[in-house]
């Protein structure tokens, strides 16, 4: 399991996915629905998109996501 919570630029946040990601069985994302940080979400959905694995947000939980 990894937790990403760190880095909230978009650079950052795929930065850590791209880095650890790949070990991890489910990841845990923070604040992907923060209108403060919108590369959070951006570096997900890429994220997501290059590995084909899944995503999901979770709506109301200061914007908690989990990829598997």
């Amino acid at each position: 399991m990894l937790f990403v919570d760190g880095d909230h630029s978009y650079e950052g946040a795929l930065s850590d996915l791209k880095s650890f990601g790949p070990r991890a069985k489910r990841i845990f994302v923070h604040d992907t629905d923060a209108s403060d940080y919108p590369g959070v979400r951006k570096a997900v959905d890429e994220f997501v998109k290059q590995t084909g694995r899944k995503v999901t947000y979770y709506p109301g939980s200061h914007g908690m996501a989990e990829i598997r």
